[in-house]
């Protein structure tokens, strides 16, 4: 312990000799230490942190398979797969859905979630006031209850005691408090609020190839794989497809780790920033170690005193390592700082719909994780100048008097391989951060299909106690049209189901009359809208042949019991290819419907900017209507200042009905590309900040070197050397270290391209055009950061140079 005390005394005194160096290697390492810190927040609330229900490995998330792909199950799948199964315990469901909230105030329209009886039990969760559902009430008609979040209970009804014995009004209908959850349970998302039966309904019970329950989570029974229990499931699934008339669209189930299903979308994003933050941290420890190996040069006399009085070679290594490890905790602490602003600046940077986003701080473990992270990076940076000051030999060491002497080669060859390792790991970020960067700037130029702007949209579901009939529904969606066409600054309005770029898809299987259906049994499908006349044009989407729907397609009995189809260009392409679609028959599946063909129209990027369209068709809103349905108007002028005009027109129709989601369809479009622009502004500042560093990096080195080399140089000018020269000869061992760095750069780039590839868009991970730019301004900017001390150097003052020490 004695000697731990002088050790940490002298190392004190010694960097307290010298804060210019302290303050700079600290502050180059907490910029390392506080962006791995804030990143390890983020991945340890979204990923690390054990999901909060019973024995969450034990949980599984069941879907739909069909060639290999994860898809949503049917209510009639999921019956099968909760009544059949023996290797789960049990199996559940939760579907997100909206439910209209008439409060004391104006009606709002409220996150929430169907969920199964037993959801409940399967995760492990009790409530902490009430009880849970009972069986009975997971059936239609007896489904008036309702359970609520605790953020809920607290922020709408400021923890009532009594809120057992309240009814809620919600879509139409008094629910039954039955029970408050625990706080922070949250399923299958966050932000849900209320929570009500599944209670399918006999059109969900009747159609097998309505697969929308995406939250299916079973529970392992004891001594039960998961492999066992996908098998099972997949066998149960494919029994059930066999016995579902003409349904062949699934053919089994597979199952993945519920925390893994989760993170599906955000995997390889958190994959790419962490690697990112461990490139700075590295990149922080090489410059850090570079300086130490300067400041060991330095006090080569010092330790071969101390050695000449008898000091052990592992003594000295300590005491040198512990310097370096103090050096590395005030680093750290200074991380801590930086991780704290960064944390929530990441936090408002990120989508919303990144899973438990809103549990990121920097806690406990974060604060372990930092100072683990310290301690690591002080040994990482420390060890090498320790070993090599502590290896120099005595009598030499004495002897050397001049700086230049103080200093050998291989101290230079050690700096500069660090310099250059720092400049290749800078390259990598750039890498990616350039691709990155351009992928964006491709995805930002790609026409969605619309125009979005001047256009506000809305969205309204329909209760359907209120409005159970589709006659009842499309009449509200008319109404509401005249109201807000009538609105001044509005140019044109319609209606549509789902709103393009929502992430919503609708799909319908469909039969082509007198065509042989497809050879491997499976039905023809495409994705389905039912939209009002003026959609087209309201949204700015080209009709490329045929005519819009209009308000002569309203009543079917006119047209034989049929009704007419609008289709996109791809639908017309690979439907009917090589024909003219005009005038063609399609039967959909919504009530068997025979359509005539009467217009086509340009592709839209429904589901977001970066997935291509598929095939789309669109019918009526009277011959196929929905309680959902989105209000998409064109406004002279701002289309936000017609908030409050939309809000007064839907209450003078109906004063219960709640509208939401009002947003400019500019929004919607940047919104849709929300998790790219968040990787991308990531990767961004990541590689800014190790550019930063590897240009600091590069202007030590070389700035030590021209103070090393003085005498050297003074000689040359006193023999003739020009300033150009001397300038050259700086700038070539600036450049030398940049441009090994940046061919070992590029070499390790390409072999961890694949690793950005699905972040990417219109663009290959290869692109030559962006590794050329990149290794250009790499190379500007270690011309820029040599070019300090070559001018010094060039302007060096003969007599003086000869003079110095």
């Amino acid at each position: 312990m004695d000697q731990l005390r002088q050790d940490l005394s002298f190392a004190l005194r010694s960097l307290g000799r010298k804060p210019a160096f302290t303050l700079l290697a600290a502050a180059m390492l907490a910029l390392g230490i506080g962006a791995n810190t804030a990143i390890f927040s983020v991945v340890n609330a979204v990923a690390l942190r054990p999901l909060p229900y019973e024995d969450p490995e034990a949980l599984l998330y069941i879907g739909a398979s069909r060639d290999g792909e994860l898809r949503a199950l049917s209510a009639p799948e999921f019956l099968r797969l909760r009544d059949e199964s023996r290797a789960l315990e049990g199996v559940a469901v939760a579907v997100e859905t909206h439910l209209n909230f008439l409060g004391q105030n104006a009606p709002e329209r409220i996150s929430g979630a169907r969920i199964s009886a037993n959801l409940l039990p399967v995760l492990g969760i009790e409530p902490i006031l009430g009880r849970n559902f009972a069986p009975t009430e997971d059936l239609e008609g007896a489904d008036a209850v309702v359970l609520m979040t605790y953020a809920a209970w607290q922020r709408r009804f400021g923890t009532d005691p009594n809120i057992l014995h309240r009814h809620l009004q919600l879509n139409g209908r008094a629910h039954a408090v039955v029970g408050v959850l625990p706080p922070g349970f949250a399923f299958p998302t966050t932000g849900v609020e209320l929570y009500v039966p599944a209670a399918f309904s006999e059109m969900e019970l009747s159609n097998p190839g309505g697969h929308f329950l995406d939250g299916a989570v079973g529970r392992l029974a004891p001594g039960v794989s998961a492999d066992a229990a996908v098998a099972e499931a997949d066998g149960i699934m494919r029994r059930a497809v066999e016995s579902f008339a003409d349904h062949r669209a699934v053919h089994g189930a597979t199952a993945s780790p519920l925390q893994g299903f989760f993170l599906k979308d955000y995997h390889s994003a958190l994959l790419v920033l962490v690697a990112s933050v461990g490139f700075v941290l590295l990149i922080a420890c090489a410059n850090v170690a570079n300086l130490l190996l300067v400041r060991a040069a330095e006090r080569r006399r010092e330790i071969a005193v101390r050695t000449a009085l008898g000091a052990a070679r592992a003594r000295l290594v300590r005491q040198l390592l512990t310097e370096s490890t103090l050096l590395a905790l005030l680093g750290g602490a200074w991380g801590l700082l930086v991780a704290l602003w960064a944390v929530d600046l990441v936090v408002r940077l990120s989508p919303r719909d990144v899973p438990r986003i809103e549990s990121v701080a920097v806690d406990w473990a974060v604060f372990a994780f930092a100072s683990a992270i310290s301690l690591g990076a002080g040994l990482l940076f420390g060890v090498v100048p320790a070993l090599e000051a502590s290896r120099s030999r005595v009598e030499r060491s004495l002897h050397e008097t001049t700086r230049g002497e103080a200093c050998g080669s291989r101290d230079s060859r050690s700096r500069n391989f660090l310099v250059s390792m720092e400049v290749a790991l800078a390259l990598v970020l750039l890498v990616g951060a350039g691709l990155s960067l351009r992928s964006f700037w491709i995805l930002g130029k790609e026409s969605p299909g619309f125009e979005p702007d001047h256009v506000l949209t809305a969205r309204l579901v329909l209760p359907e106690t209120k409005y159970p009939e589709g006659a009842a529904q499309a009449d509200f969606g008319e109404r509401l049209l005249e109201e807000v066409r009538a609105l001044p600054g509005v140019r044109s309005a319609s209606l549509i189901a789902p709103m393009p770029l929502t992430s919503v898809v609708f799909g319908l299987t469909i039969q082509i009359p007198d065509r042989e259906p497809p050879a491997d049994g499976r039905p023809l499908s495409s994705n389905w809208r039912a939209v009002m006349p003026g959609y087209f044009s309201t949204m700015g989407i080209h009709i490329l042949a045929g005519r819009d729907i209009d308000e002569s397609d309203m009543n079917l009995s006119g047209h034989e019991g049929r009704s007419v189809l609008v289709v996109n260009e791809t639908f017309a392409r690979n439907v009917f290819p090589g024909e003219d679609p005009l005038g063609k028959l399609v039967r959909i599946g919504y009530n068997d419907l025979l359509c005539e063909i009467v217009g086509v129209v340009g592709d839209v990027r429904h589901e977001d900017l970066a997935t291509a369209s598929g095939e789309e068709m669109y019918t009526p809103f009277w011959a196929t209507p929905l309680p959902e349905m989105n209000l998409a108007l064109a406004a002279s002028s701002d289309p936000e200042s017609l908030t409050a005009s939309l809000r007064e027109a839907v209450r003078r129709i109906d004063p219960e009905q709640p509208v939401f989601g009002i947003h400019a369809m500019r929004d919607l479009v940047r919104a849709s590309v929300a998790s790219r622009r968040f990787v991308m502004t990531l990767l961004l500042a990541f590689a800014l900040t190790a550019l930063l560093l590897a240009a600091l990096g590069i202007y030590s080195v070389v700035s030590y070197s021209v103070v090393q080399r003085t005498r050297e140089i003074g000689v040359r000018v006193a023999l003739g050397a020009s300033g150009p020269g001397i300038l050259r000869l700086v700038l070539e061992q600036g450049l030398s270290m940049a441009g090994t760095g940046a061919i070992l750069g590029i070499g390790s780039a390409l072999l961890l391209s694949r690793f950005l590839e699905s972040q990417l868009y219109g663009i290959s991970a290869t692109d030559f055009g962006t590794y050329s730019v990149v290794s250009g301004a790499l190379v500007l900017v270690a011309l820029g950061a040599t070019a300090f001390p070559a001018l010094r150097a060039s302007r060096l003052d003969p007599i003086v140079a000869l003079r110095y020490e």
